[in-house]
């Protein structure tokens, strides 16, 4: 099973799924019943957030402690106004900097299965700047996870090879995006229309830091 991503007219992106040697229907393990999928070179391992199954795998995998809620992936904007309460300066902000290199910190929506909240019924959620992300969040019709391709206290990966070596047999499907730097997004707290930078990574967060972030 292989996925192909090809650029279709007008440089749109279109997934073909291929079993065996004929283009079929999505299998299973990759659409509503939650596969764990790895895309080589996303550095993410995906799984879409209403598969409690498949996302107690990934904690598993990780050696992760189920308090710690991960981010998720949204095809766009108006998903995630779906996933969360979105206020029009929060609105504003999105549309600016997303797609990108970011995860935004915003308050919950009750679409949002219970294990995906932090205490404070907040989630972090992503619109990458990557045509496979999108082209897949588009296909799937559901939020996906979003985690660094690690374990535990290791290395991040960003080698096709060495995810494959490593992790390729406890997944549904790889997907191989080639080699992209295991740098992490800027994580940007919009919780009450008060931007805050918890965390510095890739992208430009000027904005954030002039407005009296951290």
């Amino acid at each position: 099973m292989v996925f192909f991503f090809n650029k279709g007219l007008g440089k749109s992106w279109r997934i073909i799924i291929v079993t065996g040697n004929r283009p079929g229907k999505t299998p299973p393990s990759t659409n509503k019943q939650g596969g764990r999928c790895l895309e080589k070179g996303r550095n993410n391992r995906i799984s879409h957030i209403f598969n409690k199954k498949a996302i107690g795998r990934i904690y598993q995998i990780k050696g992760l402690h189920k308090s710690s809620p991960f981010s998720f992936v949204c095809a766009d904007l108006r998903d995630i106004s779906k996933y969360a309460f979105v206020t029009d300066y929060a609105y504003r902000i999105l549309r600016r900097f997303l797609p990108g290199p970011y995860t935004f910190i915003l308050q919950g929506s009750r679409e949002v299965p219970k294990m995906m909240l932090t205490k404070r019924h907040t989630v972090g959620i992503r619109i990458p700047a990557h045509p496979v992300c999108e082209a897949i969040a588009e296909a799937l019709g559901n939020p996906l996870i979003s985690t660094s391709a690690v374990i535990g206290d290791g290395p991040v990966w960003s080698d096709p090879k060495e995810i494959n070596e490593v992790l390729g047999k406890r997944l549904a499907l790889v997907v191989d995006c080639g080699i992209i730097p295991a740098v992490p997004s800027s994580v940007i707290s919009l919780v009450n229309d008060e931007p805050l930078l918890l965390r510095k990574g890739k992208g430009d967060v000027s904005t954030f830091v002039e407005n009296g972030s951290s």
